[in-house]
Order: structure tokens, then C-alpha cells, then sequence
């Protein structure tokens, strides 16, 4: 679990021992802590930050249900008198702050002591979008299992791209490297539970991804986002995503919050600049494939007013022929409150340009690497033969809060996400080829959260709200053509295709929380989304429920959280083929008028253990099940038809968890994943040539993935080392394919005769910062310290090599 679990939990529990109150508990006077009896009638304390330990003054201090209220002082403290005996929850307030929430007991003899610390808001959680629908500070009632990350853990991994950020951060997710085309990002969580079909990098059980509350409109393309500009990550697992976010939140959702300034008050500059070197054994002769890494971001503020402006460039030098990666990336944010008024507004403009590089695995078989065609691979590569990926991303998010009481908040989100991605490629005079796809989708969202006290045993939180999504493509490609001064002929093109396609959806949902004594907590959700897009007519509205419920126990410096929670989601198919019919892979499939989304269906049960001043455990079990599963059935040869038939099962346990023990502190996750196949479809049964089996283990899940972060304080800096495994998992050894090609070793009879397990993967990375003084620190990273360049994915394709990088940062 990640460290702004730590922080929070530590914020809202840690100080559980204070509930119960005892003659020697120390309370805070203007001279500092004192052991003294806290007086019959009364509730007193001291509030203090979270983040370092300080005073908090102006702290709105309120009992629930009565008139009573304080403000804390400058030195922390406040004190209640006249307050009845009894239990009562005690709630703290304060712009820019998490709102924290006690309970104490009162009795005839003494009053209560509740001090508390409380975690500073970034400007940035204004727009938070929590997966229960509530605040923050109800991390204790939610019975999802939620994990995030903070810009402070960012920072420490020193991370370049959001593939390497994501690998071994979370539970239950990997994000697969791509090695030599890694414009894509595809993130997995637990496993795969959907089939779909085709040949797109779409196809796939990837995470609904917003970034400021906007869905992206294609989320593999999350690699032109800087990891420098998130302020946190938040991922939730499981089918439960769907109830708050709809379609397509079927396999889980991460919710990226990008930065917008700070509350200290001060401008602030803080900028790095780091270079390196790749090695790599498919680097070309006489080519030094140079990394470079730099950043500067200007930010400022008050509780009132946050802005921040960013820019950062990065490139990777040709560790592979003709690979070359370039990045440039703007962003900014601001936040504003006035009153009972919050507004948000982030933007960023991110492009890359990438060259694929070349690489075959034949020239590695033996007495190959000398041949003429393979030689070429040891030469500098030419840009203007080969493929160019160009690709932009412009995202705008506008978020408005209304509280229209202290227990009533109205929230509305508006943006857009328009990416470009495109191909252009050049083989000689006449094998020319262009494709340019312009994907753009809008987000308008609308929720409302009220709190209500029914009694002094149970509260209600309700959330209510509704959403639409207006999505849009178009596409232009051409391909071998000629140049005419420099400008595509078209009249000599062989192929020319330009078409659009669009769809839109609405969504409603509702979620309430009843909780009782602030221990057990009941969630009830359901959600409506009308318009699922290329389903039949009477599938385009779908509900999907959720149930959920968390038990909390507070025993002196431990909280101990027990939870559990069902839900249902749905994911559509990615194109109109499914309904509409048409041509792919030398067969036809005829329309199916009937067909209907994908579904998933499962549960998961663990628990959640907060040590104050010691560190945290969660442990989750899943399971769940993919079903009406959209596959191809044979209904003659070379005619088939898309159908909802398949089922496809998926289990495990998942374990994340952080300790500290003075200056060594540790992170880790582990997750095991058993991912089958429980029904098929005919078209994948041939008796000649069977692709798969009832039984098979889905192919590329591995059967387990752990990631574990060491990080030891030392002379005012740190060292850390960080590793992440990607466990045994059964591919197609397309290697295997290639020798037998060659004559280096028999056919194999089917296409699962080349299936194999392929081992465990596992990358290393060190890094270490060391201050030079107030202002300037520097650093060093090596990934990858191994030098392993087995791909993730593929045995025919290699991964980056090792990286050895150095810089400063400054701050002032």
C-alpha cells in the first residue's frame, strides 16, 4: 500500500488510543503536554500536521448533533465545555486540510481527550474523484480495496514513463513493457476476464483511466502523460469500478490528479536536469545511445489560490537500428476557493515523435549474425526508411464545488481528451505509407454528496449523480503512393480510406453508505448507463449493482479494518463489427442484432491494518468471472458470427504493505492470479489445429507479479533499490516458430504445440539523492542493473537495455 495510505490512515487512526480516554493520557495547555484528567463535561486535545508535526490553529472543531464548537489555537489546543455524557463523534475542519472525524466518550467522572493529526490538502484534491463517491477522509468506511500513490513516491522512484511508474507499484496490477513500440501503455489488473476480438492495441482488459476527472479518450496511450505532473494516483480493482464510472470500468479504474500549486503561501521553482547512457546488446556500431531527462515547474499559493506551469523534455538515443524517442510536454494548473466555491482548471499539451526500431530475432540463431541482411542491423539506422510514429494529446478539465453545507457538496466536471497518433513510413519510391486517427472525448459529470446523522448510532452519506460521454474518431490512411514537392500524390495511392465514427453515453448512479458508531459501515450502489454503444437495441441500458461492507476495530495504536464487498460491471465491444458484421482474418461474420456487452461478476474479502508508527498490511481475495464473452462461432467455413459465449474465471490474492523502522523504510506488493478458461466458443476448438482449450490458462497473464521498494535515509539523502517480477506466464514462442523456419529444429503439428511457460521475469533499479545544500541536491539511477532484455511479451522481441543516469535538482 502506498505511502499516502500510510499517511492517511496514520492521520485518521493512529491516534484510535485517544477514543478511550484514561486519567494518564496527556492533554496540551499553552505550556505544553501536561498528565492531567481531562474535566467531567469536557473534550479537549490538540491538533497537529500530519506532514510535519506543527501546530494547526483555526481548526473548526465541532461535537456532531449538538451546538457545541471551538477553534483550536495557535499552539494546537482547543477545549469543549458543557458537553453531556455520553459517546459523540468529534469532527475537525480546516481549509486546505483532510476533515478528520473522532469518537470519544464523556462519562459523569471525566471528560474526553481527542488530539489528532490531520493531512494537508493538495490543491489538487479539490477535483479528487473517489472511487466510493465520498471524501477523503471515509478511506475508513469504503470497502474497496483502494490503493495510491503520492508525487513524493513518484519523485523517489525518479521515474521517466508511466509503463516503468506502474510496474510493481500496485497489487494486482502490471503494465506490460513494449519494448521497441512502447507508444502503447496497457495496463492489466489481476487478469484477463474479457476476449472482445481484433487486432487492436484496444483489444484487451485494460483500466478505465480518467486524469483530472476526464476519461482519456484512448487510455494505451498514456505514455506522452510526464509522471512529473501527477500529484497522486488511485486505483481501484475489480468490477466494482463500474458502479460510479461505467461501461468499461469492467476490469478496474485509475484516477490520475495532476498537480495545481501549493498552500505555504511562497513561490516556488523547482527544476532537474539528468543525462545518461543506454547500454544494450542491439545497440549499432559506433552509436552512443544517449537518455536525457529535464524538467522545470513554477508553482505557488495559498488555502485561497494554487497555479502551477510546467515543462519537461525527455529522449531515448538508438539503443535499437533506427529506434529514437523524443518528448515535449506543457502543462499547468490552478485552483481557487472563495467562500463556499472551489474551482479547479488543468490543462496539458504532450508530444511525442518515435522511430520503431528494427530488430529480427533470426540474426541471433546461429550463423546468421554474420549474413548481409542481418549485418545491417549493426549500422546506424536511416529515419526516412522505416516507421515514424508522431503522437499528441491535449487534455483541458474544469471542476466546480458548491458546498452548499458543511454535510452537502454539489461537484461538476467538464473537459475534454483529444489524442492523434499516426504512422508514416517510407521503403523506397513508391512504398510510401500515411495513417493519421484523431480521438477525442468529452466528459460532463454531475455529483452530490449529503451527510446526515440520523441518530447518535448511525449516520447516512448519499451520493447521487450523473454523467455523459461524446466520443469521436476519424481516421486517414494511405499507402503506396509517391511524393510530389514533398506532399503525398494521392492519384498514385493503391489504398485510400478516410472514415469517422462516434457515440455517446449517459449515465446515472446513486450510492448509500450507513454507517453505525463509526465501526461498521453497509454501501449500497447501483448504476444506469443508457447508450452502450455496437449492442442490440435492447442491450444499449445496463444496470450495474454493487454491495459492500467494512467492520473497523480500534485497539490502541492499531486499526484493524475488515471488508468485503459484490459487484457487476460491463464492458462493450470495441467496434461495429460485433453487430454489424463484416471481413477479418479470410472469414466473414455475419451481423448479429442480438448481441449484448460483456460481463463481469465477482467479489473480493480482506482486511486492512494500520500500526501507528509502524506501518501497514492489506490483504484481498478475489473472485471473478468474465461472462458473455464476445467471441466468434463458426457457423460454416469461413462464415462465422459474434456472439455473447464464453466464460472466462479469475482468482487470487493480493498482499501490499509499507514498515518503517527508523531510517529504513519498505514497500511491497505481492499478487497471485489464476486466470482460466472455462467455456468456448467452437471457432477456437478446431480438431486440426485447436487454439485453445476449456482449462488453458489465459495466455501472457502471469501466475504471480510482486514489486518491493528498500529505501534507507543516510547523510541527509537516500538510497533506494526497487524491484518488480512478472511471474511465470504461457505465451506463443514465436522463436521456437522462427528456428523450426530455419531448419534449426522440427515443426511443430498445431499451434499449441508452441505454447510454453516462459519464466520469471524480474528488473532491478537503483537510485540514491544526496543534498549538496538547502537548494540543490543531486542524483543517480541505474534501471535495469541486470541488463536483461528478454521482452514481457513476446520471445521474438527484446526490452530496453540498462540505463545509467545522472543530475541535479534544485529547489528554491
Amino acid at each position: 500500500m502506498s505511502c499516502s495510505i500510510v499517511a492517511l490512515s496514520l492521520a485518521l487512526f493512529a491516534s484510535g488510543a485517544s477514543a478511550q480516554t484514561s486519567p494518564s493520557q496527556a492533554e496540551l495547555s499553552d505550556e505544553g503536554p501536561q498528565t492531567v484528567a481531562a474535566d467531567p463535561g469536557t473534550i479537549s486535545g490538540r491538533i497537529t500536521n500530519a506532514a510535519d508535526g506543527t501546530a494547526l490553529a483555526d481548526v473548526e472543531v465541532s461535537v456532531d448533533g449538538t451546538r457545541y464548537t471551538a477553534e483550536s489555537e495557535a499552539d494546537g489546543t482547543y477545549r469543549i465545555i458543557g458537553v453531556a455524557p455520553g459517546e459523540h463523534t468529534v469532527s475537525f475542519r480546516r481549509s486546505g486540510f483532510v476533515e478528520g472525524e473522532r469518537t470519544v466518550r464523556v462519562s459523569d467522572t471525566q471528560g474526553a481527550i481527542a488530539n489528532l493529526e490531520i493531512a494537508q490538502i493538495s490543491g489538487a484534491d479539490a477535483d479528487v474523484i473517489v472511487v466510493t463517491g465520498n471524501a477523503l477522509s471515509t478511506q475508513r468506511s469504503t470497502s474497496a480495496p483502494v490503493s495510491i500513490i503520492t508525487a513524493e513516491d513518484i519523485e523517489r522512484k525518479q521515474i521517466r514513463n508511466m509503463t516503468d511508474l506502474l510496474r510493481g507499484e500496485f497489487a494486482g496490477v502490471f503494465a506490460l513493457n513494449s519494448g521497441l513500440n512502447d507508444w502503447t501503455t496497457q495496463v492489466i489488473t489481476r487478469g484477463e476476464t474479457s476476449w472482445n476480438y481484433g487486432t487492436s492495441d484496444l483489444n484487451g482488459d485494460y483500466m478505465k483511466i480518467f486524469i483530472d476527472g476526464v476519461e482519456l479518450a484512448r487510455p494505451t496511450l498514456l505514455s506522452t502523460l510526464d509522471p512529473q505532473t501527477i500529484e497522486r494516483i488511485e486505483i481501484v480493482r475489480g468490477p466494482q469500478a463500474g458502479t460510479m464510472y461505467g461501461a468499461e470500468g469492467a476490469t478496474g479504474l485509475m484516477k490520475i490528479v495532476t498537480k495545481k500549486g501549493s498552500n505555504d503561501g511562497r513561490l516556488r521553482v523547482d527544476a532537474k536536469a539528468s543525462v545518461g547512457v543506454m547500454d544494450s546488446d542491439y545497440t549499432p556500431d559506433g552509436v552512443t545511445p544517449y537518455v536525457h531527462d529535464h524538467s522545470v515547474q513554477l508553482s505557488g499559493g495559498d488555502d485561497d489560490l494554487g497555479y502551477r506551469l510546467g515543462a519537461s523534455y525527455q529522449s531515448i538515443g538508438e539503443w535499437a537500428q533506427r529506434y529514437d524517442s523524443e518528448s515535449l510536454a506543457f502543462s499547468g494548473g490552478i485552483r481557487a476557493r472563495r467562500g463556499p466555491f472551489t474551482a479547479s482548471l488543468s490543462a496539458f499539451h504532450n508530444t511525442r515523435e518515435l522511430y520503431t526500431a528494427n530488430f529480427s530475432y533470426s540474426c541471433t540463431l546461429p550463423n546468421r549474425a554474420d549474413t548481409a541482411s542481418c549485418l545491417r542491423y549493426r549500422e546506424p539506422g536511416d529515419k526516412e526508411r522505416g516507421l515514424h510514429y508522431p503522437m499528441t494529446e491535449t487534455l483541458v478539465a474544469l471542476t466546480l464545488n458548491y458546498e452548499a453545507a458543511p454535510n452537502w457538496q454539489h461537484t461538476v466536471t467538464l473537459g475534454q481528451d483529444k489524442q492523434s497518433f499516426g504512422y508514416e513510413g517510407g521503403y523506397s519510391e513508391t512504398r510510401n505509407y500515411y495513417q493519421n486517427t484523431d480521438y477525442t472525448r468529452r466528459t460532463l459529470r454531475y455529483s452530490t454528496v449529503y451527510d446526515l446523522d440520523i441518530s447518535s448510532d448511525f449516520d447516512l452519506k448519499m451520493t447521487a449523480g450523473a454523467d455523459a460521454v461524446f466520443y469521436k474518431d476519424r481516421e486517414f490512411s494511405i499507402n503506396s503512393f509517391t511524393y510530389v514537392d514533398g506532399k503525398p500524390d494521392l492519384s498514385t495511392a493503391q489504398f485510400v480510406d478516410n472514415h469517422a465514427d462516434s457515440w455517446d453515453n449517459f449515465g446515472y448512479f446513486g450510492i448509500a453508505e450507513l454507517g453505525f458508531r463509526n465501526q461498521a459501515y453497509l454501501t449500497l450502489a447501483g448504476r444506469v448507463d443508457n447508450g452502450i454503444r455496437f449492442v442490440g437495441d435492447s442491450e444499449t441500458s445496463q444496470f450495474q449493482p454493487r454491495v459492500g461492507l467494512a467492520y473497523v476495530f480500534d485497539e490502541g495504536p492499531a486499526t484493524l479494518k475488515l471488508r468485503g464487498q459484490w459487484g457487476e460491471s460491463v464492458r462493450p465491444p470495441i467496434d461495429e463489427r460485433a453487430i454489424n458484421g463484416g471481413y477479418g482474418f479470410n472469414v466473414y461474420y455475419l451481423p448479429n442484432p442480438d448481441v449484448g456487452p460483456e460481463r463481469k461478476v465477482g467479489w473480493d474479502a480482506g482486511f486492512d491494518l494500520t500500526w501507528a508508527g509502524i506501518g501497514t498490511l492489506s490483504a484481498t481475495r478475489f473472485d471473478e468471472e468474465g461472462r458473455d464473452l464476445i467471441m466468434p462461432v463458426d457457423l460454416r467455413p469461413r462464415v462465422a458470427q459474434y456472439q455473447n459465449f464464453g466464460v472466462v474465471t479469475n482468482k487470487g490474492w493480493e498482499f501490499e504493505g509499507n514498515a518503517s523502522f527508523g531510517p529504513l523504510s519498505l514497500r511491497g506488493n505481492l499478487t497471485f492470479i489464476d486466470n482460466r478458461i472455462k467455456e468456448l466458443s467452437n471457432f477456437y476448438q478446431d480438431e486440426e489445429d485447436p487454439l485453445y482449450q476449456e482449462g488453458d490458462r489465459r495466455l501472457s497473464v502471469p501466475k504471480f507479479i510482486a514489486g518491493v521498494t528498500a529505501t534507507v535515509s543516510v547523510l541527509g539523502g537516500s538510497v533506494s533499490a526497487n524491484a518488480f517480477w512478472l511471474g511465470p506466464r504461457r505465451q506463443l514462442d514465436g522463436a521456437a516458430r522462427t528456428r523450426a523456419q530455419y531448419g534449426l529444429e522440427p515443426d511443430r503439428p498445431t499451434t499449441r504445440d508452441y505454447y510454453v511457460d516462459v519464466p520469471t521475469l524480474w528488473r532491478l533499479n537503483l537510485r540514491g539523492e544526496m543534498p549538496v545544500n538547502d537548494w540543490l541536491s543531486v542524483f543517480g539511477q541505474v534501471d535495469n542493473v541486470l541488463k536483461d532484455q528478454d521482452s514481457d511479451r513476446s520471445t521474438t522481441t527484446i526490452a530496453p537495455g540498462r540505463v545509467v543516469l545522472i543530475g541535479a535538482r534544485t529547489s528554491f
